[in-house]
C-alpha cells in the first residue's frame, strides 16, 4: 500500500483513479499535480473535456490551462481554485489534495489605483470651448437661423393691400 491510500480509502471510484494516476507518478519521484490529479479523475470518470466544460459552463480552453498547470492563462489565483474546486464536486473528488497542490492565493492589493469616485471627467482647464463664431458658422445653425430670420419677417410685415381697382 503507497503513503497515499489511507488516504484516499473509502473514497469514489474517480478518486481511486486519481490515485491510482498519482501512485503512478510517485513512483518516478515527484509528486503530481493539481492538473494532473484533476485529469487523471476526469479519464478514469470517462469523461470528455468538453463535457465536463459543458457541466460546468466554461470554456474548454479553461480546463485545458487548469489540467495542463498553465495557471498564467486563467485570471487568477482565486479563479484557478474555484474552478479546481468545482472540477472536483463535479467529478466527487476530494478537492483538498487537489487544493493543497494549488499555488496559494495571494493576498489582494489595498493600494489607491486614483482618484477614485469623486474624479471630475474633465477639468475646467482641460480642452477649450468654442467660441460664439465657431457654433454660428455650422451650416445646420446658419439655416435654422435663415428659417427664424424669414418667419419674423412674414409675422411682423404688415399686409399689403391689393387695389381691387388696378386688377
Amino acid at each position: 500500500m503507497s503513503d497515499l491510500d489511507p488516504v484516499l480509502a473509502g473514497h469514489s471510484d474517480a478518486e481511486t483513479a486519481a490515485s491510482g494516476f498519482s501512485s503512478r507518478q510517485n513512483t518516478t519521484g515527484s509528486a503530481p499535480t493539481a492538473g494532473a490529479l484533476l485529469r487523471g479523475a476526469r479519464e478514469a470518470a470517462g469523461m470528455h473535456i468538453a463535457a465536463l466544460a459543458g457541466l460546468l459552463k466554461i470554456p474548454v480552453k479553461k480546463l485545458e490551462a487548469l489540467e495542463h498547470d498553465q495557471f498564467d492563462l486563467l485570471p487568477d489565483a482565486v479563479f484557478v481554485r474555484a474552478l479546481a474546486s468545482s472540477v472536483c464536486r463535479t467529478l466527487k473528488l476530494d478537492a483538498v489534495h487537489v487544493l493543497e497542490r494549488l499555488p496559494p492565493s495571494s493576498a489582494p492589493k489595498l493600494t489607491s489605483q486614483g482618484a477614485g469616485i469623486n474624479t471630475p471627467f474633465r477639468s475646467s482647464g482641460d480642452g477649450q470651448r468654442p467660441s460664439l463664431g465657431s457654433r454660428v458658422s455650422r451650416p445646420a445653425v446658419l439655416v435654422g437661423l435663415a428659417f427664424l430670420l424669414g418667419a419674423l419677417v412674414l409675422i411682423f410685415l404688415p399686409p399689403i393691400k391689393q387695389d381691387a381697382a388696378s386688377g
